[in-house]
């Protein structure tokens, strides 16, 4: 059986993100999906079904596609103010189904899936460390009120 991919997600964070955070991880989500639905395509044409029970059955790559197409469906528009307050939570759904998928990737590897990828594929580092933008943004906003307090008296 093929090695199990482990990725590690930056624990050093304060579990912020952006809707930009969340746009790059939905395009690199689909892709991979993407990639991995070609590879199962391969394997079926090529004869090997998947299993009629167990995690990896038709069933669960269905119901996987179904949270993805959701996942997909969050919107990042950083003009809407929902996405400033989902994008955390929209950015934590994405983290599981790579984690999803990097499973998928390793089941379709150890049956020799014609075109499965050769390795997980790389995700966007995210999650705002508080001393970079968040700081920056913090201060930002200190400054314009100092601006507003002081600089409009004369």
């Amino acid at each position: 059986m093929a090695a199990r991919t482990r990725r590690t997600w930056n624990p050093r964070t304060v579990g912020f993100s952006t809707p930009n955070d969340v746009r790059d991880l939905q395009t690199k989500v689909q892709a991979y999906h993407e990639q991995l639905l070609i590879a199962l395509t391969n394997l079926q044409q090529a004869g090997t079904p998947l299993p009629s029970s167990g995690p990896f059955t038709q069933a669960a790559w269905d119901a996987m596609t179904k949270r993805e197409e959701a996942f997909l469906a969050v919107s990042v528009n950083e003009l809407n103010p929902l996405a400033w307050v989902d994008a955390s939570s929209a950015y934590n759904q994405g983290v599981a189904l790579v984690t999803e998928l990097d499973a998928w990737r390793d089941q379709l590897a150890s049956l020799k899936a014609p075109g499965v990828p050769s390795a997980p594929m790389p995700i966007p580092s995210s999650q705002t460390s508080f001393f970079g933008d968040i700081g920056t943004g913090l201060l930002l906003v200190l400054g314009i009120l100092a601006l507003h307090e002081f600089g409009g008296r004369r």
